[in-house]
């Protein structure tokens, strides 16, 4: 698949314009605009990610392995909250108070966790993710990983 500069630039815009809108609701007391917040935010935040991590890859900027291994670290830290800021999203429908009920917190946040620590190691195991000899991102040894991340949440 080719990687398309110009839907990530369009999609930046509008999440600019969705934050700014509901940005200016953050005064309400819903809880539903909190979490719309959030999830515009991680989605803006994932999306520059992409844009840089794609930049950077074709134009060869990577030659410390450190620096790949930090980006793509943060790039898949990135893009698997917006999973749990998804859920987040279904019981604000739900009339569930994320922000005062600690019991669905810890269930909602602690995949996460569990998952990001195997994404810290993953540039010594190779679990999640690693480079190949091209310098492109390639799924882990382990892509069952992902799945039961993406089954914990579905």
């Amino acid at each position: 698949m080719e990687y398309n500069f110009a839907f990530d630039c369009v999609a930046i815009v509008l999440f600019f314009l969705l934050l700014f809108f509901f940005g200016g609701k953050k005064k309400v007391t819903l809880q539903i605009y909190n979490v719309y917040y959030i999830m515009i935010g991680i989605m803006l935040i994932s999306t520059i990610m992409d844009m840089i991590l794609h930049l950077w890859i074709q134009r060869g900027y990577f030659r410390d392995t450190i620096l790949m291994d930090i980006v793509a670290i943060l790039y898949i830290l990135v893009q698997k909250a917006i999973i749990t800021s998804s859920i987040m999203y279904l019981l604000s429908i739900s009339n569930i108070d994320l922000w005062k009920n600690k019991g669905w917190r810890r269930l909602l946040v602690l995949p996460y966790i569990v998952y990001s620590g195997l994404v810290i190691i993953s540039p010594w195991t190779e679990w999640v993710f690693y480079f190949d000899q091209n310098g492109m991102l390639q799924t882990g040894r382990i892509p069952v990983i992902d799945y039961v991340l993406l089954a914990y949440y579905g």
